[in-house]
């Protein structure tokens, strides 16, 4: 039968999902329809239009105009699901650390999964707006540490400022931007003295920030990985208002008793079954920073 406490172990499993997503703020989550169908849309408002200039001595002369909303159609393609047994665990008898154990290692994977499928939706439709490094020769003191990469922590400031520059170009807005780097990337984020560390800040570190640095709040992920014309990828760059994440569950974390076969003396079940997708709404507010 089920657990009792279901509804707050769900929580407590939904919460460490959240916790431990690398994207977790990076995506609007505003859409119309039900993720646990087939497709949302989510509403993107473009520029408005003048109607022209006021006439205040012929009211009626003035024209109304309308906003103008396009809105983005997004498949609903991810259906992770935990169905994980744990022989003779007894829910009467074990201890809440015990139980919230379970949901947390059953949680990770899933976890895993969800931010590598986020990355790489950023980093796929970054495409067309990358910024390479400068290459040193081996006798300069700033040769990359393998070879000719972005390894010099001025290099790779140079480098996230010019792709701030192509943000600001396509109208992406100053505040909430946000890298996710790798760890070549996060040494070369950590060696800059430009960098503002967030070492004692605990609220920005428990959002996974380590760092700001040319006004990009810094991530860090190993899921970052790839190439861009046989060039190592450093980071991906982006901003929350133009990023989509519908998602919901079917099924509500929980866990439930119950025997697997006839062999076992009984255990536990931590199931749930979520489904979510991961979209850009426009790539000119994404790009990627790649070695020389």
């Amino acid at each position: 039968m089920p657990f009792v406490g279901k509804t707050e172990f769900g929580k407590v499993l939904a919460a460490k999902l959240r916790s431990q997503l690398v994207v977790e703020g990076l995506f609007r989550r505003e859409y119309k329809g039900d993720a646990l169908g087939v497709a949302v849309k989510t509403p993107m408002t473009t520029d408005d239009t003048l109607s022209a200039d006021y006439d205040g001595s012929n009211i009626a002369n003035n024209t109304v105009s309308y906003l103008n909303n396009d809105y983005v159609t997004t498949n609903i393609n991810h259906h992770p699901f935990i169905n994980k047994y744990i022989p003779g665990f007894n829910l009467t008898t074990a201890s809440w650390d015990a139980k919230a154990g379970a949901v947390e290692s059953a949680s990770y994977s899933v976890a895993k999964k969800m931010n590598s499928d986020a990355i790489t939706v950023l980093i796929n439709g970054a495409q067309g707006l990358n910024e390479a490094g400068t290459a040193f020769g081996s006798g300069d003191p700033r040769y990359g540490l393998t070879g000719h990469t972005v390894a010099y922590a001025t290099d790779f400031y140079t480098t996230l400022a010019k792709m701030g520059g192509k943000l600001t170009d396509a109208g992406v807005p100053m505040e909430d931007r946000y890298a996710i780097v790798n760890g070549d990337g996060q040494a070369l984020v950590l060696a800059s003295p430009l960098a503002v560390k967030y070492g004692q800040d605990e609220q920005a570190i428990n959002g996974g920030v380590i760092a700001e640095l040319c006004g990009f709040k810094i991530k860090v992920s190993n899921l970052v990985t790839g190439t861009i014309s046989s060039k190592k990828i450093l980071a991906v760059c982006g901003h929350p208002d133009f990023g989509i994440n519908p998602s919901d569950y079917e099924e509500e974390p929980t866990l439930v008793s119950g025997n697997f076969s006839q062999n076992t003396v009984g255990g536990v079940f931590v199931k749930a079954l979520a489904h979510y997708a991961y979209d850009i709404s426009d790539p000119r507010a994404f790009g990627c920073i790649t070695e020389a």
